[in-house]
């Protein structure tokens, strides 16, 4: 029972050092802010978005092209940041590059979910088409065309 509480006092203790630091959040490190996010410390992930929001979303741009939808990733990224914390190893890499990783994929993801609905949106409107007359060799030249990119 003692050693609990003194587990509790030293935990209280690091956390405390933990915000302390992050009034002057340009000395820290990344290991010490994602100690915090890991700790559920809302201005140490507040500190990791000011420092990689921008290189992340221009990540997230390059393969999207919609700021609206670079946006609405960008916000996954960081929730996924800060529920994942755990899974965060400084030794396998930099927070950078583990970030990227993710921006870089919740983007490709958001582009494929893009490009399955305009799919679906194809099929739809060819099985309409064909009840009003179109063969099934037009049906499959309807699908094989290239649709809209991506905006």
């Amino acid at each position: 029972m003692l050693g609990g509480y003194a587990l509790d006092d030293c935990r209280r203790r690091h956390l405390t050092h933990i915000v302390d630091t992050l009034e002057n959040a340009s000395l820290l490190g990344d290991k010490q802010l994602m100690n915090g996010v890991l700790h559920r410390l809302p201005a140490s992930l507040e500190e990791v978005c000011k420092r990689y929001g921008t290189v992340l979303k221009s990540i997230i741009m390059q393969i999207l092209h919609s700021d609206a939808e670079a946006d609405d990733v960008l916000q996954e990224v960081f929730l996924q940041v800060w529920v994942r914390a755990p899974s965060y190893c400084s030794e396998k890499g930099t927070l950078l590059n583990w970030l990227c990783t993710i921006a870089r994929r919740r983007a490709i993801d958001r582009l494929r979910q893009q490009n399955a609905y305009l799919r679906a949106t194809d099929r739809y409107e060819v099985s309409c088409h064909s009840s009003k007359g179109f063969n099934r060799t037009q049906y499959q030249k309807a699908l094989s065309c290239p649709r809209r990119i991506a905006e």
